[in-house]
């Protein structure tokens, strides 16, 4: 009798989790450099990717360290159209390399690189993708304009 319950309780255990994959989001690794300034890697900052009307999932995000990010946690990025934001981080080459870094880091960029982004990628269902974002062509160059400010000549 215990034999026939345990083999009861494992099959349905069975079945139920079969029927839980059909809830799965689809999701591809994306990677590649962030530039800027003519070709610069971004020192240090952060790439998110925020689902647009359509798309379900989370927001996905990765550092960006040397120029290069690669958006790989929990899967990766779910596939669909996203709109993308960009943060960059001034690095103090003077600061104490034996000192813990800093609890809160300051965007450096305006807006239209992050809160005011229209920028948008779609991603396709299947392989990894690597996407390369100067950010002088997407957005323009950032010239002398102050974290938190818009261009007069942007839109």
């Amino acid at each position: 009798m215990f034999r026939q319950r345990m083999l009861a309780i494992l099959i349905l255990t069975s079945a139920m989790v079969g029927c839980g994959s059909g809830n799965q989001i689809e999701k591809v690794v994306v990677s590649g450099k962030v530039t800027r300034d003519g070709g610069v890697p971004m020192v240090k900052g952060r790439i998110t990717l925020f689902p647009m009307e359509g798309t379900r999932g989370p927001v996905s995000g990765a550092e960006i360290r040397l120029g290069e990010y690669r958006i790989d946690s929990k899967g990766g990025v779910p596939v669909g159209k996203h709109r993308v934001q960009f943060h960059e981080f001034a690095v103090d080459p003077n600061r104490d390399p034996t000192l813990p870094p800093p609890l809160v880091e300051n965007n450096i960029l305006p807006l239209r690189f992050n809160e005011a982004s229209k920028l948008e990628l779609d991603v396709p269902a299947g392989e990894p993708i690597v996407k390369d974002f100067d950010l002088d062509e997407e957005f323009g160059p950032v010239e002398s304009e102050t974290p938190g400010s818009e261009s007069p000549n942007q839109p």
